[in-house]
């Protein structure tokens, strides 16, 4: 007889052995995800995360750097104390600007726009940057201004997320406010994912339309041998397939 000796890629317990297998129970692993934005968790999504719900103004832009800070919004003014503050610039910004403000005690940017030969130097500063209208010449409409000036002297989170247009991902600031319509907006739960409709991202459907008939609680393998979550598309065609749930976007009512 010869003996062979297997070892686990963690500790565990052996809870059954049968047919030449061997099963451990490896107990729980917890996953801690942190929001930038204190709210309530109106769904859990699985194999995606959390939905949070907050009641709040936000004015979203076009581009950020994948960074996050929170402090009071201020628009420049060279005389006014920037230290621990989220400067707004109503211009085509440089990266000497936002160096200069750096050294002043800024915290954060919200631009009307960003000079366009600085790219890969702004998206490697270590404060958060969001462009309102992206790079080159631009005008900021004056709703949006407006928004601003509104928020000026407020504490607010920057949230300079890189854009996704796949699934209507946007930079944005954001200011917890309770208004007479907020309460009434969520006093009804969420909806849930079942029967909404997607776009698919995956191939060979990419951009076609359909809806979610089933969401599998437990994750499925897939053709190519790995496994993911999955949901259960029923196309405009009217045929259903299961595709991996990260290839669909939801899409608004």
């Amino acid at each position: 007889m010869i003996a062979r000796i297997f070892r686990a890629s963690e500790d565990g317990k052996v809870v059954a052995v049968r047919d030449g297998r061997v099963t451990l129970a490896m107990g729980e692993i917890t996953i801690q995800a942190l929001t930038p934005i204190a709210g309530v968790v109106g769904e859990l999504i699985p194999g995606l995360g959390a939905e949070i719900v907050a009641h709040g103004f936000s004015v979203q832009g076009s581009w950020g750097n994948d960074r996050v800070s929170v402090g009071k919004l201020v628009m420049f003014d060279a005389d006014a104390d920037l230290n621990g503050s989220i400067i707004f610039l109503d211009h085509t910004v440089t990266l000497e600007e936002i160096q200069s403000l750096k050294e002043k005690g800024a915290s954060g940017f919200v631009v009307t726009s960003l000079d366009p030969s600085s790219l890969n130097a702004l998206d490697q500063s270590d404060l958060p940057l969001m462009s309102l209208l992206g790079f080159g010449e631009a005008v900021l409409d004056e709703y949006s201004r407006a928004a601003i000036e509104d928020l000026h002297h407020k504490q607010i989170t920057l949230i300079a997320r890189k854009a996704d247009p796949y699934r209507d991902v946007k930079p944005e600031l954001f200011q917890p406010r309770e208004t007479e319509g907020t309460g009434e907006l969520f006093a009804a739960p969420e909806r849930g994912l079942l029967g909404r409709t997607v776009r698919l991202l995956g191939q060979p459907y990419f951009g076609s339309i359909g809806k979610i008939v089933e969401l599998p609680g437990k994750p499925e393998r897939l053709g190519n041998g790995m496994k993911s979550q999955v949901a259960v598309i029923e196309r405009e065609d009217e045929t259903v397939i299961r595709i991996p749930l990260q290839n669909v976007e939801i899409l608004k009512d």
